[in-house]
């Protein structure tokens, strides 16, 4: 038995209605760009196509 479904749980976590819960980041990536941003970054530089000097500065 779920308390909230998977679009609502977010939305659930920030305003306190659930303690915690299952969220992809990835589907939600207006909400948590900057933890979007680091996985992002991690996948470049795994897969060798890029250095940390390529990449964009996150404030800028």
């Amino acid at each position: 038995m779920l308390l909230l479904s998977f679009t609502e749980e977010s939305a659930g976590i920030r305003d306190g209605i659930t303690d915690a819960g299952y969220v992809l980041t990835p589907y939600f990536r207006a909400e948590y760009s900057k933890m979007n941003m680091v996985l992002d970054m991690t996948l470049l530089v795994s897969q060798g196509t890029g250095r940390c000097s390529d990449l964009p500065h996150p404030f800028d």
